[in-house]
């Protein structure tokens, strides 16, 4: 087992493409997803212009965050195999790690065939199934450590069978107990895995891939920023251990803040050979996502109360593409579509309140509406060639998305009954909240070109146009809030829904990569142009607040990654960077009220980080600190909120030995993470589309220490 490596061990180099990736590969990613091997953000730490934090140190927990160049999570595309298998909502971290041969993150402009999905406006991030091996064999690995953490991961590869058949088959269980608050609570994840690959012809082969993900856990309880400031006191501040007997104290009870989902995930790749220079690929997918969400509301119908939100989504879709070369000219046309049930937003809803024998007791149905499908229809081109040292591409993406129209409901008197069956209760629907479905249509153009100065050195430019799916669920949620306002005022929900359209970024990358086998140093400079940005705004001509997709921003910096094997037993990879993401203008959220966001860093995006991570080897020893800076952040879109930098380090120790006494590879491992036990603020709930509101924050994980034993038979 390797810690953090060089090029070809931990970040894959750049070849002669326009690139503005970095790809970490199957060592980087044991080392760095750490013992939890769930969390694909974790397995990004050292990477530039990254900023990610989870509130738990195994990353299982929900309460999780990432930026990339200062942009959030909202709009990060994420994919396996360049599959969107994930929703907006609901289950995470699908596949196991150990079950990944790579993971890429596209920062910048996102190629025309990859970033399928709702949204690839802060980036990209893409993974690579670990194929089933040639030769049989099984392989196991044991996790325990700090609070209460046990992993069990085991795999069997049946190897090449006389029908050109592979397989692999997985299984892991991973349990913790959180480090703050009720320990009595821990997170439970049970995850199988398999993959399937048959040679067909000497021109075709099918492969089949699938998951199925079991998770239940608990929330971590958010901070308000006086108590952030304060995390002698409140650092270890959680939802409540006991019950109190008092309601409005006891919807913050820890049972009461929790989720639990089921995951199941399908698809396929037919590739056939249909001459030396072409080939074309089918992709089909499934999707199936079934859980719910309990979480403590301050106001939920007139008083404190606990909502169950039930989440279910069902998604199918497809990518096919055709690839050729005409006279040296490398031509890929595609074409991608998906069928998504929602949310977003929520389509049911329902409100409890707390007894005083701590119950909960149904309260009525809070949300309750019907919804259409959300459907994608996008074809799309890519050229790449060589004139002379360039390697050109130019490419386009067409983008046509159908938004679901939705009807809700009034939903006094309705019994606590499931969704399917509550309808049969004939509930009224309510005509100011009928919202016709909308379609929208955009070009994403790209172009990027890569010239080779000399055999160690690169230079390379691209642009590209990245999208971002609008938030609609706090339309909703205004709109019910303040009916009476708008509806004095003429407007009603579907009017709401039409102020809000796809964000657009138009993304400018210049860098450098400069380097031979046993070093290498990439700068890059980059620049993005935000529009049609969603924020919450004030409009003077009906004198009410909401959100609107007419701002604008922009996002600069530069960023920097290099690796050096110094010699043969120590090496070196170490990350700069710095990132502006700021608004062009200020905001008004009321008739006397401006917020001064222009010129101002949005909530919770460090400019300036730096990592650094080695690896020293000796006699099958392999010792790896690394150490992260994270620089000043704010908590609101002022930059009032001040929340002081921090810097985190690792440590990895690992022991490996080969084809022990004729039977196999073991390796051992002891983890040490945030080994001086930093107290920090980790997570900022304030996001790149809110420049007002009640901010929150989560604490860092502390000093955590694990133990993990594997073999490979």
């Amino acid at each position: 087992m390797e810690g953090v490596q060089t090029d070809a061990d931990y970040v894959e180099p750049k070849g002669s493409q326009p690139n503005t990736e970095s790809t970490v590969s199957r060592e980087g990613i044991r080392r760095l997803a750490g013992p939890g091997q769930t969390n694909v953000f974790k397995a990004l730490d050292l990477l530039p212009s990254l900023h990610t934090e989870t509130a738990d140190p195994f990353g299982l927990t929900a309460n999780r965050a990432i930026r990339i160049r200062g942009k959030g999570a909202f709009h990060l595309g994420q994919t396996i195999e360049g599959l969107p298998l994930t929703g907006v909502v609901g289950g995470a971290d699908i596949y196991d790690l150990e079950n990944m041969d790579g993971i890429t993150l596209y920062r910048g402009a996102v190629p025309p065939d990859k970033g399928f999905g709702f949204s690839n406006a802060t980036g990209l991030i893409d993974q690579t199934i670990l194929r089933p091996f040639d030769k049989p064999g099984f392989s196991v690995r044991e996790s325990f450590g700090s609070y209460g953490f046990n992993r069990v991961y085991g795999r069997i590869d049946s190897g090449l069978l006389p029908t050109d058949t592979k397989l692999f088959a997985s299984y892991s269980y991973t349990t913790a107990y959180k480090w703050r608050g009720a320990g009595e609570s821990p997170a439970n994840r049970h995850n199988l895995g398999f993959g399937f690959t048959q040679k067909l012809t000497d021109s075709a082969k099918l492969e089949i891939f699938g998951a199925y993900n079991d998770l239940e856990s608990h929330d971590f309880r958010p901070l308000n920023y006086s108590q952030a400031t304060r995390l002698d006191a409140f650092g270890k501040f959680d939802y409540n251990r006991r019950l109190s007997g008092i309601p409005g104290q006891d919807i913050n009870y820890y049972d009461f803040n929790r989720r639990e989902f089921s995951d199941f995930s399908l698809f396929a790749n037919l590739e056939i050979k249909l001459t030396d220079t072409s080939r074309i690929s089918v992709k089909p997918y499934y999707w199936r996502d079934d859980g719910f969400r309990l979480f403590a509301s301050n106001n939920l119908l007139g008083s404190p109360g606990v909502t169950r939100w039930d989440i279910e989504h069902e998604q199918v879709g497809l990518v096919a593409q055709y690839d050729t070369s005409l006279q040296g000219v490398q031509v890929t046309l595609g074409y991608w579509w998906q069928d998504m049930e929602s949310p977003p937003p929520p389509v049911g809803q329902k409100a409890y309140r707390v007894t005083a024998s701590g119950d909960l007791a149904f309260a009525g149905w809070s949300v309750l509406s019907k919804q259409e499908n959300h459907v994608f229809h996008s074809p799309y081109l890519v050229v790449n060639g060589q004139l002379g040292k360039a390697n050109l591409r130019a490419g386009v993406r067409y983008l046509d998305q159908t938004v679901p129209g939705i009807r809700y409901y009034d939903t006094q008197g309705l019994p606590d009954v499931d969704y399917d069956n509550v309808f049969r209760f004939n509930p009224r629907e309510d005509p100011t909240r009928r919202v016709a479905s909308q379609s929208f249509q955009e070009w994403l153009p790209h172009f990027g070109v890569n010239y080779e100065i000399t055999d160690e050195a690169r230079a390379y430019f691209t642009y590209g146009r990245n999208y971002g799916r609008p938030d609609w669920g706090p339309q909703a949620s205004l709109f019910n809030a303040s009916r009476a306002r708008f509806t004095a005022a003429g407007l009603n929900l579907d009017n709401l829904f039409r102020r809000l359209k796809p964000e657009i970024s138009d993304n400018f990358d210049l860098g450098l990569r400069i380097g031979d086998g046993n070093w290498w140093v990439a700068p890059t400079l980059f620049y993005a142009i935000v529009n049609r940005k969603e924020v919450n705004l004030y409009d003077p001509a009906i004198q009410l607040t909401y959100y609107q997709s007419n701002a604008e921003a922009r996002s600069y910096g530069a960023e920097i990654e290099a690796g050096i094997t110094l010699w043969d037993d120590l090496s070196l990879f170490s990350s700069v960077s710095y990132n502006r993401y700021e608004f062009e203008n200020d905001v008004r959220t009321a008739a006397n009220t401006v917020i001064a966001t222009k010129g101002k860093q949005v909530p919770d995006s460090p400019e300036v980080t730096a990592k650094v991570g080695l690896t020293y080897r000796f006699m099958g020893f392999a010792i790896s600190p690394t150490v992260r800076y994270v620089g000043e952040r704010f908590g609101d879109a002022e930059n009032t909120q001040r929340v002081p930098s921090y810097t985190v380090a690792d440590l990895y120790i690992d022991y490996e030995k080969k084809d022990l006494l004729g039977l196999g590879d073991i390796t051992l491992g002891l983890s040490f993470l945030n080994v001086f036990d930093k107290r920090y603020i980790g997570i900022i709930s304030q996001n790149d589309i809110q420049v007002a509101g009640n901010t929150t924050y989560y604490p860092g994980a502390p000093f955590t220490v694990a133990f993990t034993v594997g073999a490979r038979f």
